[in-house]
């Protein structure tokens, strides 16, 4: 396995009739490998979901994204006992806004994150890899496909990153065409896809 490779892992939601056959194998992307792992994210936004449940100031640690759903409905419901056993518990650093002076919290320990702003900048190297589509489920939950000032509308999507943005009320992502939003959008803002990622172990 290599960076730059797909692969299936675990099962999600993916069509928007709510039946059982579209629950279908996520594709997941390699973003790099080393000591035995390798690290992936999803090659499609999953799913529509807030940073958190409210308007308010969080970090990464706090926020429901991280506690509620990544590390809870997804990481149960996405994989079976064995597969949830390949998935390494990982040391998520804070990583400060390259940006913005906004407090990033403190390191967390997942199972499932999202990547940091700097994470984004290291592992895709333009901003067209770094351009989101989403499944259609997350179309039927709301995707948001337009441009940062609506002049445009698009088959991809906006995608959350765990980096805080203009203050922690704000969480950074990317846009439609691959741009790194650093400032970002309001925790409870509608339309932001979920792109999980792991370290999966190889051995």
């Amino acid at each position: 396995m290599n960076a730059g490779d797909s692969i299936h892992f675990g099962r999600f939601r993916q069509g928007d009739r709510g039946r059982d056959r579209d629950i279908k194998a996520i594709e997941w992307l390699v973003l790099d490998v080393r000591d035995g792992q390798a690290l992936l994210i999803a090659k499609q936004g999953i799913d529509v979901k807030w940073f958190h449940k409210s308007s308010r100031s969080v970090t990464w640690e706090t926020c429901t994204l991280r506690t509620r759903f990544l590390n809870g409905y997804f990481l149960d419901m996405a994989f079976r006992p064995a597969e949830r056993k390949r998935i390494a518990m990982s040391t998520v650093t804070a990583d400060p806004n390259p940006k913005i002076e906004t407090d990033p919290g403190r390191d967390t320990q997942d199972k499932v994150f999202l990547l940091s702003a700097r994470e984004a900048e290291l592992y895709f190297s333009s901003n067209r890899k770094r351009q989101c589509y989403p499944t259609s489920y997350a179309w039927s939950r709301g995707a948001n496909s337009w441009g940062p000032y609506h002049e445009t509308y698009s088959d991809r999507c906006w995608w959350w990153l765990r980096t805080p943005g203009w203050s922690n009320k704000y969480a950074a992502g990317v846009d439609l065409d691959g741009n790194i939003r650093y400032g970002g959008d309001n925790v409870r803002g509608n339309g932001n896809c979920v792109r999980p990622a792991l370290w999966l172990r190889l051995e």
